[in-house]
């Protein structure tokens, strides 16, 4: 991929997003929690938009002024992995939390799921402790991940 464009993601983006969501078999959410997160204060959702005006890829957050940050979703079109997608959604999201003076952020990700922990490591989060039994469809320990802004 040459080039994507990061932006907020919008109302009408929620379909697309719900789209790369069930493509990468993420944990789903259902259109009103993303409807919901939209509003909530904190929030901080961001698209990939790819060459031809096609939304790549997504990442929905939180970051609280002055406080902590989580990312509680990411996902990347299939056909658009591997291609830097994910790390500059992660880089805005960071420049975001940045701005908003955060101290750290927060991740969990399925014990299992070796190239999310290998991507998340890549980008400075370290593993800090395991959430039991947070995951359902199949029941599975996540791994809490942070990263530290000095």
């Amino acid at each position: 991929m040459k080039k994507c464009i990061i932006s907020k993601a919008g109302h009408g983006d929620i379909p697309d997003i719900k789209a790369i969501e069930v493509a990468c078999e993420l944990s789903p959410w259902t259109i009103g929690a993303y409807e919901a997160e939209q509003k909530h204060r904190q929030s901080v959702m961001l698209k990939s938009i790819g060459e031809g005006g096609t939304i790549v890829g997504f990442l929905v957050g939180r970051a609280q002024e002055g406080g902590e940050a989580e990312l509680l979703n990411i996902g990347t079109a299939p056909d658009f992995q591997r291609q830097g997608v994910g790390s500059t959604l992660i880089e805005e999201f960071c420049a975001i939390c940045l701005q908003r003076r955060v101290s750290m952020i927060w991740l969990e990700v399925r014990a299992s799921n070796l190239k999310a922990i290998y991507f998340y490591k890549s980008h400075g989060f370290i593993k800090k402790g395991i959430r039991p039994n947070f995951y359902s469809n199949p029941i599975e320990d996540a791994d809490l991940m942070a990263l530290t802004f000095n």
